[in-house]
């Protein structure tokens, strides 16, 4: 059954593009409403919605762009107030040095051209932590020849790449897909992944909780956009499962949840991206097994000390 798509504006269907009818032009929005909406009735033009399509900036609806716009007035309003409060000491007399009002540096306070430039950088690194979170990587897709054409290249991952996730959710249309990217140089001894960005975030949790399903189907792998210090956190969560299955432990009753990993419901240990430490209160660190391996070592220590002693004597 085909997914139907209903404008948020005049809650009439969007009819899809096809061979047998030219369709309606439609656009998404980023915003907090996150919905689908016929090109006429946000009043865009053609030209403009041309322009849309090929540009990399997410769109906003007119209720999502007020929004934004009220909150950036109110953030501007606010800082106002704190310059008109510092002007006003500053002016007072009873303060004359920037460190008098807001106190020396040992305090953790910095000018704030440097509080300016900090927030910044963390609201820059949101939006990137953000922005993944639309964003998938699948890897074992076929890649086209060198010296295939460009647009040729693109289409050919688009389209597989839409075969490929409708298999594992029927409600995967062209609509949900924004744009695919090979990852890294050409090498053709392997086929890079690609990173798909898609338009919501429902459709990403639908396509990575059947991604078992897709290795089955395709022998590919699907996996979120992780940032690298999330990646370092990965890998040492995967080497110490791997540890723990070779000990015994089945590999269902281990859980990997954010940097923590979690065996039997209960909290094994946990990874800040350098080291992997385990839990103080972990009965696995506590197990008798644990116990009977170290007398074990401290054993055979104890024997090989005996025999460097008789190799001395003699």
């Amino acid at each position: 059954m085909a997914t139907v798509t209903t404008c948020i504006v005049c809650e009439k269907v969007i009819k899809e593009k096809s061979s047998k009818s030219k369709g309606e032009d439609s656009i998404f929005c980023e915003g907090v409403c996150q919905g689908w909406m016929h090109r006429h009735c946000v009043g865009i033009s053609k030209p403009a919605f041309s322009a849309l399509n090929a540009s990399p900036d997410p769109f906003l609806c007119t209720y999502c762009s007020n929004t934004k716009i009220t909150e950036l007035r109110q953030s501007i309003d606010a800082l106002k107030n704190e310059v008109t409060s510092l002007k006003q000491q500053l002016s007072s007399g009873r303060s004359t040095s920037y460190a008098s009002i807001v106190g020396p540096p040992s305090e953790g306070l910095h000018p704030p051209k440097v509080t300016v430039e900090k927030h910044h950088q963390a609201l820059g690194n949101q939006n990137h932590i953000y922005e993944r979170k639309f964003n998938v990587v699948i890897h074992g897709i076929r890649e086209s020849n060198e010296g295939t054409p460009r647009l040729i290249r693109e289409k050919h991952d688009n389209d597989i790449v839409l075969s490929t996730l409708s298999k594992i959710d029927s409600t995967i249309t062209p609509h949900c897909i924004r744009d695919c990217t090979r990852l890294g140089k050409y090498n053709d001894s392997r086929n890079r992944p690609i990173l798909i960005r898609l338009n919501s975030l429902s459709s990403v949790t639908s396509v990575l909780s059947n991604k078992k399903a897709l290795a089955k189907l395709d022998q590919l792998s699907i996996q979120p956009d992780l940032s690298p210090e999330d990646r370092k956190k990965l890998s040492f969560l995967l080497k110490e499962r791997r540890k723990l299955i070779e000990s015994g432990i089945q590999r269902k009753d281990i859980k990997i949840r954010g940097s923590d990993l979690i065996v039997n419901g209960i909290k094994h240990g946990s990874t800040n991206g350098v080291e992997f430490k385990l839990a103080n209160d972990d009965p696995l660190t506590n197990h008798p097994d644990s116990d009977i391996q170290a007398q074990s070592t401290l054993t055979d220590t104890s024997k090989s000390s005996e025999s460097l002693s008789i190799s001395t004597d003699k």
